[in-house]
């Protein structure tokens, strides 16, 4: 009895492990679905195609993604350093002329009497004697001008007249701002009808010599001490004067319509490769849902893909765009290996929200504009 029961046990257990093992294997082999949601700020996107693409395709797609707005990026700078180049030379050769015409204003031009060789004792003699007798006319004449009613304004034209030979000899120091090339003669004579007044005769009468010339240091006489007449200040040097508006607008036109031509021919390279390596496509739901059921998804790394025009809340086509990888694990005796994908405004690709696919050209315009500007103000 006792080997009888230990029989139906064995044979029951066999039994019960078999059924594990065959209702078991069928939960192993269940597939490595993908589900998820798309939608931005809580607004479902409703009827997008979405894609699940290979890993080989989600790595080249990436980076073609990189590329599409990296090389925009890169055309902006080459066209700005070209810019740069271009207004910096000709802002650098009108600085120049501007130096060159306006050059701070020097001191009074000196009159050559420094480089002058020293006065001789001759020439030292003859300014003493000659301010010694200036003076002695200029008083004169100033007393006979006091004394002598009827000849007063003759008397003081006179001492004007020495008093101003006396100022120019004491302030120059030099026989030739005397009016050296002639001597003076000093004589009085009376004139009928001014009663007994002499009156003083200044003439003069006798050129000197050559050889009393070079005598006294005249022969090349010594420019008089000038002065430049002030003049207005010169207007700050301005660079940026010399940025062509009309090359700015031109270069930044340029960049946009290069974007233009690399995103065409790089979205060409990418329906390619989204075409090549497509598992699955599927639509979106009216709650933005989608779900991938293809028995080849494996454990690995694959890509979602979505490009699609939604509609906002306020009625406004909004241009919705994702590439998000999907990392899928081993899970060989997992009940649920179903992997979740969000799709939001966290991992959507920013650049196409902010800017669309191409940049602005008024915004490349005003960024090379403001460049330009800070590189004038550093010219000076």
């Amino acid at each position: 009895m006792i080997l009888a029961a230990k029989t139906i046990g064995i044979a029951a257990g066999a039994i019960l492990g078999a059924g594990l093992l065959a209702g078991g294997i069928p939960l192993m082999r269940s597939n490595y679905d993908v589900t998820g949601q798309a939608s931005f700020n809580n607004v479902p996107v409703l009827g997008a195609e979405v894609c699940l693409i290979n890993s080989n395709a989600y790595t080249k797609l990436a980076a073609l993604e990189k590329e599409k707005f990296g090389l925009a990026e890169a055309n902006a700078e080459a066209a700005y350093r070209t810019l740069q180049s271009e207004f910096a030379e000709k802002a650098q050769k009108a600085l120049e002329k501007y130096k060159k015409e306006n050059k701070p204003e020097t001191e009074e031009k000196k009159d050559g009497s420094d480089a002058a060789k020293p006065l001789t004792e001759e020439e030292q003699a003859e300014i003493e004697k000659r301010v010694k007798n200036y003076k002695e006319y200029a008083l004169y004449c100033r007393k006979r001008a006091a004394e002598s009613p009827a000849g007063r304004s003759m008397y003081e034209k006179g001492a004007e007249f020495w008093e101003a030979k006396l100022e120019t000899l004491k302030e120059k120091g030099r026989l030739a701002f005397d009016e050296a090339s002639f001597n003076y003669s000093v004589e009085e004579k009376q004139y009928a009808g001014i009663g007994d007044e002499p009156v003083q005769i200044v003439s003069k009468v006798q050129r000197i010599s050559p050889e009393e010339l070079a005598l006294m240091n005249v022969l090349e006489v010594p420019p008089e001490k000038t002065k430049k007449p002030k003049s207005k200040k010169p207007a700050e040097f301005d660079a940026s004067i010399f940025i062509d508006t009309n090359a700015v607008a031109k270069a930044a036109s340029q960049v946009c319509e290069q974007a233009k031509e690399s995103i065409k021919t790089i979205g060409a390279k990418e329906d390619e490769l989204i075409v090549q390596g497509q598992i699955e496509k599927v639509m979106t739901d009216e709650n933005g849902i989608f779900s991938f059921k293809n028995p080849s998804i494996k454990p690995g790394t694959f890509g979602v893909y979505i490009e699609h025009n939604t509609l906002t809340p306020s009625g406004d086509v909004l241009p919705v765009r994702w590439l998000v990888p999907v990392d899928i694990k081993s899970r060989p005796f997992a009940w649920n290996k179903v992997t979740t994908v969000t799709l939001d405004e966290k991992n959507m690709d920013t650049e196409v929200i902010n800017s669309g696919l191409t940049p602005n050209a008024k915004d490349i315009y005003n960024r090379f504009l403001n460049d330009l500007k800070a590189e004038a103000a550093k010219i000076k």
